[in-house]
């Protein structure tokens, strides 16, 4: 491995490939984009259509990550997609000349409830010197909690938030004859909070609804627990999806949502809430949340928790929130961003 190819190492996280796939095809088009290497942590590896000829490699078990410790030092520019693995964070934390490569994406996991994190993933965000984030209630926490002085690079990171033009021609569903049909939560984990979202959606009253959990990721333990409390609350109106949708199958079942619950108190589930936005639904979400901070910073249109059952966006706000999504969230934008990043010096 030539130390003079300038080479960008991307550490990602296996088993997450609805943020990844994507993101590696796209880059791998830009220019600046042959400089980048794709190492993938963990179990549950292999990665499946990723474009021929994207330098890609898997790492699982002890001996492994010690070659990529060894590779990672070869590295012009580093990029940290999550950072789970905390015995990379270690080691950057402790290798100062690679540290100041070093640029971490964060993912809502890596930061919220610090009094949780282990000590490694303290240090990497107190000295990581550049950090990419399009939320500005994610910076302000990242400050607060852990010191961190990085440079915040503002811009979109992974694709599922670019825009896409059919979404403007889309449709509402045709509600004659037709039951509400209201998103809860995007996983199975404790963080959806999916109780106090059917208790907001109980005390609605809403008339002739189909409740519908999307538990493909996640927990066992939480995916049974939300199904036997989606049934008490909802009885035959409750309906789990148990299995990983491909995303064009998964947004093609986003098209057909009417309303969607988001009770959650850290970031999560922004993926969703950009195309939900972009197809024209509204979402209802906890006032204070990172969530409704982040979104109403760009000037989308959305609801609190308790404004259920009280009537959904209007027209006018409809039409605003789909013009948000191509002023800040076009592909020509993620492109360019991302092509200017991967030139910089």
């Amino acid at each position: 491995m030539s130390r003079f190819r300038r080479d960008i190492f991307h550490v990602m996280p296996a088993g997450e490939e609805k943020h990844t796939l994507s993101f590696i095809n796209i880059l791998s088009a830009l220019s600046g984009g042959e400089r980048c290497r794709y190492f993938i942590v963990g179990d549950n590896q292999h990665i499946h259509g990723v474009k021929r000829g994207i330098s890609i490699e898997y790492f699982y078990g002890n001996e492994a990550y010690k070659v990529l410790l060894q590779k990672l030092g070869f590295a012009e520019k580093i990029i940290m997609h999550g950072i789970w693995p905390t015995f990379v964070c270690d080691f950057l934390a402790k290798n100062p000349k690679l540290m100041k490569k070093t640029v971490w994406i964060p993912w809502g996991g890596d930061f919220y409830f610090p009094e949780k994190q282990p000590s490694a993933r303290h240090e990497f965000i107190r000295m990581v010197p550049k950090i990419i984030s399009a939320s500005g209630a994610d910076k302000k926490y990242i400050i607060q909690n852990y010191s961190a002085n990085a440079d915040f690079i503002k811009m979109f990171p992974y694709p599922v938030s670019v825009f896409r033009e059919d979404s403007s021609e889309s449709k509402l569903p045709d509600k004659i004859n037709r039951k509400t049909r209201i998103l809860v939560g995007n996983s199975a984990t404790r963080t959806c909070n999916h109780y106090e979202s059917f208790v907001a959606i109980e005390k609605a009253n809403i008339p002739d609804k189909e409740v519908i959990c999307p538990l493909g990721y996640g927990l066992e333990k939480v995916r049974k627990n939300v199904i036997q409390l989606g049934r008490d609350f909802f009885g035959d109106s409750f309906f789990a999806i148990n299995s990983m949708l491909g995303f064009s199958e998964y947004r093609n079942f986003l098209k057909d949502i009417d309303i969607a619950v988001f009770a959650h108190d850290r970031q999560q589930a922004l993926g969703n809430c950009y195309i939900l936005l972009s197809l024209g639904k509204t979402l209802y979400l906890k006032a204070r949340s990172p969530i409704h901070e982040h979104l109403t910073e760009y000037g989308f249109h959305v609801r609190s928790l308790f404004d259920l059952g009280l009537g959904g966006l209007d027209s006018q706000e409809i039409k605003d929130n789909v013009e948000t999504c191509k002023k800040f969230m076009s592909r020509e934008i993620y492109l360019e961003n991302w092509e200017r990043f991967l030139l910089e010096d």
